[in-house]
């Protein structure tokens, strides 16, 4: 048992696995190394309170026959669950929005899945490998399902898409989006857009109210990906196109016995200043990698207050850099 992450708490209580408190979870695994046979767990259970699971948290745990995902739980990392041959059955709460890719790869066992409404992308190799997996309901909250999402699910019979939501008419739209602009029509009085309240008392009560709106989002909205931090000394930091090539560079770093991680902002606001400053302890450096002038390493650096070393590596003008590249801008900048 232990502390980790962000106020939270694990234990083991016989073949159980609890993992308890409120706040991010981050890349720290600590009962992989304290825990004598992983195997042996078989059930796991994440309480209430808990925002998010991260890459690689339970990969292996092949003895795991159930699992417990709160709903308080906005992501799963990539694979999270990845090699868990046991597992049955998979509820993911209406509130999780991001599943990592290779998440459940390898669930062999897997009979049951319930994929909530907050899940708006099935990413790459999600569920590869499900090989027991019959059937598939998707919530019609879901617009892409990735490469290989359930490649290899060789059980699979059922796979219900969610319907095509048709158009609304133009007297639907008069009726349910007061709001829309479609002209200045005779039986309707014109829309006025506007912030300005010459009233400081009514405008500050309107900017209080905008800003608990605004601290709501970034407690509830914030998305990214973290790739390999876990026992990283440097970590990459790259949005879009870059993380991309990012990956290909953390690959080829290793390979040279550089050990390097990426962290991926998927939302750039709110952006996940907690999870980057959780992701960067113990680290040497971050090097923001870019295809601009630096239109991020500001927000990096504000998130980190100068906790480790900020650099940046960009490319302009529409050129695209090389992976290579990225691993000698890293060598340079840190290692020399």
């Amino acid at each position: 048992s232990g502390t980790f992450g962000e106020n939270l708490t694990w234990e083991v209580r016989g073949t159980t696995l609890y993992i308890k408190g409120c706040g991010y979870m981050g890349e720290k695994k600590p009962w992989i190394k304290k825990i004598p046979d992983i195997t042996a767990i078989t059930r796991i259970v994440i309480e209430d309170g808990v925002k998010n699971i991260g890459d690689e948290a339970f990969r292996g745990f092949s003895g795991v026959t159930n699992v417990t995902l709160p709903a308080s739980l906005t992501s799963i990392g990539n694979t999270a669950f990845s090699g868990c041959s046991s597992l049955t059955f998979v509820y993911i709460q209406d509130d999780t929005r991001y599943i990592g890719k290779n998440a459940f790869a390898g669930c062999r066992s897997l009979t049951g899945l319930h994929i909530g409404s907050g899940i708006t992308e099935i990413p790459d190799h999600a569920f590869c490998g499900c090989s027991s997996l019959k059937s598939v309901d998707f919530p019609p909250t879901v617009t892409r399902i990735g490469d290989g999402a359930f490649s290899d699910c060789s059980s699979l019979e059922k796979v219900v898409l969610p319907p095509i939501k048709p158009r609304r008419t133009e007297e639907q739209i008069k009726k349910e989006c007061p709001w829309a602009t479609i002209g200045r029509p005779a039986d309707r009085e014109p829309n006025i857009l506007t912030s300005l309240e010459l009233k400081p008392e009514v405008m500050e009560q309107r900017n209080l109210h905008m800003q608990e709106k605004y601290e709501l989002i970034r407690e509830n909205e914030v998305r990214y990906e973290a790739t390999k931090c876990d026992d990283a000394d440097y970590i990459i930091v790259s949005f879009g196109s870059a993380a991309r090539i990012g990956e290909k560079a953390v690959e080829l770093a290793r390979e040279q016995g550089i050990k390097v991680g990426l962290f991926r902002p998927i939302t750039l606001w709110p952006f996940p200043s907690k999870q980057i400053v959780e992701a960067a302890k113990g680290k040497k450096g971050i090097l923001v990698s870019e295809i601009n002038a630096g239109q991020m390493i500001e927000d990096v650096k504000l998130a980190v207050n100068g906790q480790l070393p900020v650099e940046h590596f960009g490319r302009l003008g529409g050129i695209v850099p090389e992976p290579e590249e990225i691993v000698e801008a890293l060598k340079e900048k840190f290692i020399k």
